[in-house]
């Protein structure tokens, strides 16, 4: 889910990494016709609103992004205004036999405001031809982690990452038996490169994000090491808690989690979570679950988070952390639905009341 980040970032906004060239790229070779018409393709398929077409254009050994593609391409046809979505190549740079970066702009009309953002897409050749494959991320691996970022600035806060997540891992492992297939990071270096990454309605004031089937995203270089830390931990019970339940968990109760664990799970990270109770007014459960944290201001998304942390706290002060695991088993027991948290809030609420009533009586 999201990640509170200070409002700073409004001011932060920033469009591409690469100067904008008022005429289309001049193909020459067949590989790059071939790109060229991908990316058509690709703008295509948006404006059709045809999730089958888009998926055509993603490379399909990358699960995780294409998982990431479809929720993005589900928000973006609802977001935009119809047909103001273009997709132009400004340069083509080949990096291997089989792989080339390819410079990409990119703009759409929301209520008749142009939006534009320049970014940088890897183009691979697949035995179906060339197949977009993500960002030209850099990357870092170690004991089934994989960490991502987007340039030599954030390598420091990739090996926290690793560092963070392998222990982080360690102690789920220990309290819940979690052992994940795959944990894989996205460090952005801009907030509209991670926004870009998640889906054009995301608020402003987010700075991490996980959903399920996806990997962890975070918006580096704007916080310090411990935050950042903390802000892994967060992240990572996000895909704890959604791996555990089949995604099944109601909103509040997955953000409830991520904090208390943000707090609680590695010592030393961030324990102010308490304090800031004196001048708060706690949000019910109901009002939780009638929130749609996604439209949020920044001052009342604090407020949510904060009253999650509140409730999940003293369910765990209640029942203990081992009726956890029966929680989480039952939610498991309830059929999957590929949505996302936000469109299935209503039966999440619903079939989380309905598990806590029977496990712990709440």
């Amino acid at each position: 889910m999201l990640r509170l980040l200070c409002t700073i970032l409004i001011g932060l906004l920033m469009l591409g990494s690469f100067p904008e060239q008022t005429q289309a790229f001049d193909q020459q070779t067949e590989d790059e016709q071939q790109i060229v018409a991908l990316v058509e393709r690709k703008q295509q398929a948006v404006h059709n609103q045809k999730w089958s077409s888009y998926r055509k254009t993603i490379d399909l050994h990358n699960l995780n992004y294409v998982q990431e593609q479809k929720r993005w391409f589900d928000d973006a046809i609802k977001y935009m205004d119809p047909n103001t979505f273009r997709l132009q190549v400004q340069s083509i740079e080949k990096v291997g036999v089989d792989e080339y970066h390819v410079g990409v702009s990119e703009t759409y009309h929301k209520n008749k405001r142009n939006h534009r953002i320049n970014y940088m897409m890897k183009a691979v050749r697949t035995a179906s031809g060339f197949k977009d494959g993500d960002f030209p991320f850099l990357s870092t691996k170690e004991d089934g982690i994989t960490v991502k970022y987007m340039n030599e600035s954030l390598e420091d806060q990739a090996h926290i990452a690793l560092d963070t997540l392998k222990r982080a891992m360690f102690v789920f492992k220990q309290k819940f038996g979690w052992q994940p297939k795959l944990v894989e990071v996205k460090i952005y270096d801009r907030p509209e490169m991670f926004r870009h990454s998640v889906k054009m309605s995301l608020p402003l004031w987010a700075g991490g994000w996980h959903e399920h089937g996806e990997s962890i995203k975070f918006i580096g270089g704007l916080t310090d090491a411990k935050t950042f830390a903390a802000g892994m931990v967060h992240e990572l019970t996000h895909q704890m808690v959604s791996e555990m339940t089949r995604d099944n968990a109601a909103y509040w109760f997955q953000e409830g989690a991520a904090m208390y664990y943000e707090a609680h799970l590695l010592p030393g990270l961030h324990d102010d979570h308490p304090e800031q109770f004196t001048s708060l007014k706690v949000w019910s459960v109901p009002e939780l679950e009638e929130a749609d944290l996604e439209k949020l201001s920044a001052k009342d998304a604090n407020r949510y988070y904060l009253s999650c942390y509140y409730w999940f706290n003293h369910l765990v002060n209640r029942v203990g952390e081992k009726k956890l695991q029966q929680i989480f088993e039952e939610l498991a027991n309830k059929p999957y639905m590929n949505q996302d948290s936000a469109t299935k809030k209503d039966e999440l609420n619903e079939r989380t009341s309905q598990v806590l009533e029977h496990v712990v009586g709440w």
